[in-house]
């Protein structure tokens, strides 16, 4: 593309510079179609548009926003002079200008539609069978034909024996049943002096235009249910006819149906919740038992431990005042034998010989470790098992000191230990102080508070 101006003489030709515009080559380097319109040269490369001013010799693109609505849906504008306009169709081209609107009955070249400008009102115009020359001031105006509007001869429908008769119009949609919803719509414009060309669009199915052409029919099968406007357009006027039709939808796709099934998908919903939360509910109940029960059992066994533990101690303690029961009645019974063997004796003999003898029996029976080790195994049953720790603690301890501690921790006193021990209330004291060293206690601590809390 380049741009020339002539001189005024018309002798010569000027090259004028073209500025570069961001997004496209230079000018030089593009195979394009140009038009001259309204003072600018509009210039159609293989994608977008640019406009060159004339005037003011500026390069500017030309946005989507900024072109004619016809040329954005897709329609070939040619400009003409003096602000007329060329709309070119398959089969035809309509002239606007001048209050004018002309219908020449010619094609153009497709893809390389040209249309000159001879002067102000005459045009050659290239067509596939050579070239027509267009005079506006000889052409006749489309709205002097009395152009009528698009009718329908006839609607077939599927399973009718007839089609259905619809030239006149009616008055509301026609309703169809689900099944009729395959159909072929017949229409045509009445409007013999030439071929017209006619385009159709189904509004609520498509909702763009078919493209114009010699179509006098259109055919529809296995439509939704909904509503519909069958619309059709010729290319002599801009009016529209129009067919309202209704297919009404299955009985399972009514809205009844739609709620029903919407409520039994809610009831059905809501009884698999119910049953969930019943199920839910009779494992909790019968987790509840099963918990209840083992507590039950647990509760069971425990008091039955309790009761043989007490059963035993019970036991072992009979046994041991039995045993002790025995032990100072056979005590006893010595003792008896030695005085009736000392009553028999004469007076002249020395009772001192049985007298010695009942000592050593008491003394033996006071000393006797049978009554300690039934007293040991009582009282660490009783307390934790007090004389394994303290031994372990305090290793260094003798079984006397061990007595004193189990004593001691009895909050007994000293008074009342000497007896238990078979020793004075001095020696009780000794054992005191020699304790207190083995275990390391400070004169400021207190020994029997130290045991009772070991």
């Amino acid at each position: 593309v380049y741009c020339l101006r002539l001189n005024q003489e018309l002798t010569g030709v000027a090259r004028l510079p073209v500025p570069r515009v961001n997004g496209y080559p230079p000018m030089e380097e593009l195979r394009a179609d140009i038009t001259y319109w309204d003072g600018k040269a509009y210039v159609w490369p293989d994608s977008g548009m640019v406009a060159f001013d004339t005037r003011s010799n500026m390069l500017t693109v030309v946005l989507p926003a900024d072109d004619s609505q016809e040329h954005r849906e897709g329609e070939i504008w040619i400009p003409g002079r003096n602000g007329a306009l060329f709309k070119i169709f398959p089969h035809h081209i309509e002239y606007i200008g001048d209050g004018l609107n002309a219908h020449l009955e010619v094609a153009l070249i497709p893809e390389n539609e040209q249309i000159v400008s001879l002067d102000d009102t005459t045009y050659l115009i290239g067509t596939e069978d050579g070239f027509v020359v267009f005079n506006s001031r000889q052409a006749e105006d489309i709205r002097e034909l009395a152009i009528p509007e698009p009718v329908f001869s006839a609607v077939e429908i599927k399973g009718w024996q007839k089609g259905l008769e619809v030239a006149g119009g009616l008055s509301e949609p026609f309703v169809m049943k689900p099944w009729e919803n395959d159909l072929r719509i017949l229409f045509g414009l009445p409007f013999y002096t030439r071929r017209v060309n006619m385009r159709y669009r189904l509004k609520g199915f498509e909702e763009g235009w078919a493209p114009f052409g010699p179509i006098y029919s259109k055919e529809y099968t296995n439509l939704p249910p909904g509503n519909y406007e069958f619309q059709v357009q010729s290319a002599l006027s801009g009016h529209i006819a129009a067919f309202s039709f209704v297919i009404e939808p299955h009985w399972y796709q009514s809205i009844w149906v739609k709620l029903i099934a919407v409520a039994l998908v809610f009831f059905l919903g809501r009884l698999a919740l119910k049953v969930h939360e019943n199920r839910l509910a009779r494992q909790k109940r019968r987790l509840e038992v099963q918990k209840e029960r083992e507590l039950q059992r647990q509760r069971v066994f425990s008091k039955n431990q309790m009761l043989q533990a007490e059963i035993l101690n019970k036991s072992r303690k009979l046994a041991d005042s039995t045993m002790e029961l025995v032990r100072k009645n056979e005590m006893l019974i010595r003792l008896k034998k030695e005085l009736g063997q000392l009553r028999r004796k004469k007076e002249q003999e020395n009772p001192a010989f049985h007298l010695q003898k009942m000592i050593r029996q008491i003394d033996r029976h006071l000393s006797s470790e049978e009554d300690w080790h039934v007293f040991e195994a009582n009282f660490n049953q009783l307390h934790n098992q007090f004389f394994t720790r303290l031994k372990e603690q305090y290793p260094e301890l003798t079984p006397g000191d061990l007595r004193l501690a189990a004593y001691l921790k009895m909050n007994l006193t000293s008074k009342e230990i000497a007896p238990l021990l078979n020793i004075s209330l001095r020696g009780v004291e000794n054992k005191r102080y020699r304790l207190r060293r083995k275990m390391g206690l400070g004169p400021e601590e207190n020994l029997t508070e130290f045991l009772m809390q070991f």
